[in-house]
């Protein structure tokens, strides 16, 4: 049984604590889910993971033309180098 502040102070209050207290329900009685209800329920899952993969897929995406733009500007540093070293990394690689 949990105890309260205030059912703490009236075990050491004025009548000695003598009373009984009462338990104070914790959390939220579990409801029930009515067919409307868990339609609605399974719709917004549906969308939720929909708007998930279009995000993966958007951060995917971006990731790769990260990667392409520098990838290019690699490319455009090393071709600056002297012609020897170029093709040497290139033979390197």
């Amino acid at each position: 049984m949990t105890i309260l502040y205030v059912q703490r102070a009236m075990l050491g209050g004025e009548d000695g604590g003598m009373e009984e207290l009462m338990e104070l329900p914790i959390g939220r009685a579990a409801e029930e889910m009515t067919e409307e209800m868990l339609l609605k329920k399974t719709e917004r899952n549906r969308k939720r993971r929909i708007a998930a993969q279009k995000r993966k897929e958007k951060r995917k995406v971006s990731f790769y033309y990260y990667l392409e733009k520098r990838k290019k500007i690699k490319m455009e540093t090393y071709s600056t180098l002297t012609p020897t070293i170029y093709s040497l990394l290139q033979d390197v690689r």
